[in-house]
């Protein structure tokens, strides 16, 4: 049968900041997230974990996977545009699991 198991999900999309006359809008991207991720792994006093590039995802045009002891935590990357067209979204997502 289909088992389901509960995962931690994050999606970024849209601007971090508003527009002003000091400074302009900043539009969010794959740095933003990864500063989270790595901002709750330390929260969780995980330290020692490396990053590794992806090119070939079935989701994501590109991203990284951060790793501890060889065991897979977090895919950080760039939800590919053909996902994004099928839900009618019209901007970059960046999506964390």
């Amino acid at each position: 049968g289909y088992t389901e198991k509960p995962v931690l999900g994050l999606y970024y999309t849209g601007s971090t900041t508003e527009e002003s006359w000091k400074a302009p809008q900043k539009s969010t991207d794959f740095h933003d997230l990864r500063q989270e991720v790595l901002g709750l792994l330390n929260k969780l006093s995980i330290d020692q974990y490396e990053e590794e590039l992806i090119s070939d995802h079935a989701c994501l045009s590109y991203g990284i996977v951060v790793r501890t002891r060889k065991r897979p935590l977090f895919t950080i990357g760039l939800v590919k545009p053909e996902a994004l067209e099928l839900a009618g979204i019209k901007q970059p997502v960046y999506y964390a699991e």
